[in-house]
């Protein structure tokens, strides 16, 4: 009860299980490369801020160099002044954070007092807040010399 295949059927029978390993192959390539990338952007969500954004503003007021620096993640905002005159320097920054435990938006700011040479304002959210904006306002006495609004 032997069957007797030639040459060519061997070697169509051959070709025909390394085409379904491949195929094996090939599925489970693209099922590991799938969840890969799931898992990546899973995590990036989960461990890298979704939103945070800073900016940087040098310039002169009444020929004396000052520099305003603002700063913006999910979990703290803050203003940092430095101003080489002599005249008064001041920062505010409000914003917006949502609440998660108590499901609230709320609005507030927090404001530097006059000072010379250096002033910093800035707020820390809890573990149960998100900051979602920022408007950063940067005051030599007695003009507002920057403004920016960060999110």
């Amino acid at each position: 009860m032997f069957m007797h295949l030639n040459i060519h059927e061997i070697k169509n029978i051959r070709e025909q299980k390394k085409q379904k390993g491949n195929n094996k192959m090939k599925s489970k390539y693209i099922k590991n490369t799938s969840l890969l990338i799931i898992l990546i952007i899973l995590l990036s969500y989960s461990i890298i801020p979704v939103s945070a954004s800073s900016d940087y503003y040098s310039s002169t007021y009444i020929g004396f160099n000052y520099d305003c620096c603002s700063e913006f993640t999910y979990d703290e905002v803050y203003g940092e002044m430095s101003y080489a005159g002599p005249n008064r320097i001041c920062v505010e920054v409000g914003y917006r954070l949502y609440d998660f435990y108590y499901q609230v938006y709320v609005e507030g700011s927090v404001t530097s007092t006059f000072v010379k040479s250096f002033a910093y304002a800035g707020a820390i959210a809890s573990p149960v807040q998100s900051f979602e904006w920022s408007n950063h306002t940067y005051t030599i006495s007695p003009n507002t010399v920057y403004f920016v609004g960060l999110s």
